[in-house]
């Protein structure tokens, strides 16, 4: 069963707190401006907006609304209309770190389930409201954060309660499949942008590994100025970061696959990636690094 909710304002007065003052100078103003309350001339009415219930199968929402289209119908006018922004939420600019009112509403509304229907309304509400999603250039910005250029949390660390906290709040919790794939799609469409995933890998800071080394050097021996090591973020085919590519003209990739990194990869799937874009491919296993004369016949063939 969940807690029960208790009224921002219980116990407060205008005197007291800031939140209730603030409400009722903004009452007073709306009456003096003529104002007049839905329910005036209806005594004993009182709302109680419960999950399902419409004009259509509750006598006292009916009676709500017919009564408000007659004013209207009668001249009745909203006290706001067209004052756009005169209708201040209470609570604007206010935490539960600087006013009594709001810690004391979140006390109030932890633990409270949310049901997947106000979840959905939520959603809904927030879909489309500028800077919900985040721009090109808000993405560009977010790795730079994380690469410790800018932001207020660079150097941020976590205290071990804090640590612990985090901990807690996860144990136990796992993705469904739907929304693994939904996570998986969209970082697909962002590493698509050439822009994300030249910026994402340059953060890495990536180096040639010791094998990478090697490979490159046995290309220098054969085939003086024909490849570059770009293993580094310096070229990208579609949000792919090969190992080496061509630099005369030729429209051809090696890629250098670890033996352990990439056990479960498809080379096929590269190549064909790649093909789609005009692009010879050549992967090359790390075990074939200890046998240089195999490799070597390989990489004539394809060079050729």
């Amino acid at each position: 069963m969940g807690k029960k909710k208790i009224p921002w304002n219980k116990g407060l007065t205008k005197d007291t707190d800031e939140g209730v003052a603030r409400q009722s100078e903004t009452l007073k103003k709306r009456y003096e401006n003529g104002y007049i309350t839905w329910n005036k001339g209806l005594k004993g009415v009182t709302v109680n907006l419960k999950k399902g219930k419409t004009k259509e199968t509750d006598e006292t929402l009916a009676l709500i609304s017919n009564t408000l289209k007659d004013r209207y119908r009668n001249g009745l006018t909203p006290w706001n209309k067209g004052l756009k922004g005169a209708q201040v939420s209470w609570n604007k600019g206010l935490t539960k770190d600087t006013n009594d009112s709001v810690a004391k509403v979140s006390i109030a509304l932890k633990g409270i389930p949310k049901s997947e229907e106000h979840k959905r309304k939520v959603s809904v509400a927030l879909t489309g409201r500028e800077g919900y999603k985040l721009t090109p250039e808000q993405r560009i910005r977010r790795v730079m954060l994380f690469e410790g250029k800018t932001g207020s949390f660079t150097g941020h660390k976590h205290t071990p309660e804090a640590k612990i906290k985090i901990s807690e709040v996860h144990k136990g919790k796992s993705r469904s499949s739907k929304d693994k794939q939904k996570i998986a799609n969209t970082k697909k469409r962002q590493w698509e942008d050439r822009e994300f995933a030249l910026m994402m890998i340059k953060s890495f800071k990536l180096l040639p590994n010791k094998k990478e080394n090697m490979l490159d050097d046995l290309l220098i021996e054969m085939f003086p100025n024909e490849f570059k090591y770009v293993g580094d973020g310096q070229f990208i085919i579609a949000g792919k970061c090969p190992d080496f590519i061509n630099i005369n003209g030729k429209k051809q990739v090696i890629e250098l696959y670890g033996d352990y990194w990439h056990r479960d990869d498809d080379p096929q799937e590269r190549i064909d990636l790649f093909a789609g874009y005009g692009y010879k491919t050549l992967i090359i296993w790390e075990h074939e690094l200890k046998d240089i004369d195999t490799l070597k016949d390989r990489l004539l063939e394809f060079v050729r």
